[in-house]
């Protein structure tokens, strides 16, 4: 597993970096909000985690996807694949845990609990489909564009539009909890799980 992440580590370069300078960004950020704003934080949170998470998830993998060495470096990723993205969730979720944890101690009405499940969710669906457009057209701007069309799209109806699927919560007059965000969540979970499926279908 050293060796695995020390890998990892090279093929990710600069981008393994971005997290902790985004958590730093972030800290800043929520301790200028005022206390009774925090489903902006969420909101921000959300924006601000997901891509980042799909361009980690991106990167990680490009040596197999983006390099056209796909059959060659199939050899060393066969077997390998969970444990990348479980290395990955865990390196990813230290600074974000960290951010949710001061997020907390800023604002009285933040949830944790229903916020991390949220986001692990979207994670989840995110990165698969991210990984499905990279695998299926070995270029990494194409699912990068996308990312951030569908997340321009999303912000420009504030999650209205009937035409889109919206992994996202958008709403600045509820507090995020359990109760309004479960569906949500099972939904993500469940389009997540079966993305993954697809994805380990197209390339073994």
């Amino acid at each position: 597993m050293i060796n695995l992440l020390q890998l990892k580590s090279k093929t990710l370069g600069w981008v393994l970096y971005v997290p902790l300078v985004i958590l730093i960004v972030m800290l800043f950020l929520i301790f200028g909000i005022p206390n009774n704003n925090v489903n902006v934080v969420i909101v921000l949170l959300q924006l601000t985690f997901i891509p980042l998470a799909c361009i980690w998830a991106l990167y990680l993998f490009y040596d197999l996807f983006g390099t056209g060495n796909f059959q060659h470096m199939w050899l060393y990723y066969k077997g390998n694949i969970e444990k990348i993205l479980i290395m990955f969730f865990v390196i990813l979720f230290i600074p974000l845990l960290s951010l949710i944890i001061a997020i907390e101690f800023r604002f009285d009405e933040f949830k944790a609990l229903p916020t991390l499940m949220l986001l692990l969710t979207q994670c989840l669906i995110s990165v698969v489909v991210s990984l499905i457009l990279f695998a299926v057209f070995g270029d990494v701007s194409i699912p990068i564009t996308l990312i951030f069309l569908y997340i321009s799209a999303e912000l420009a109806t504030f999650g209205s539009s009937k035409y889109l699927y919206h992994i996202f919560f958008l709403n600045l007059q509820e507090s995020l909890n359990f109760t309004n965000i479960i569906d949500l969540a099972l939904l993500n979970l469940l389009f997540g799980l079966i993305g993954y499926k697809i994805f380990k279908l197209l390339i073994t």
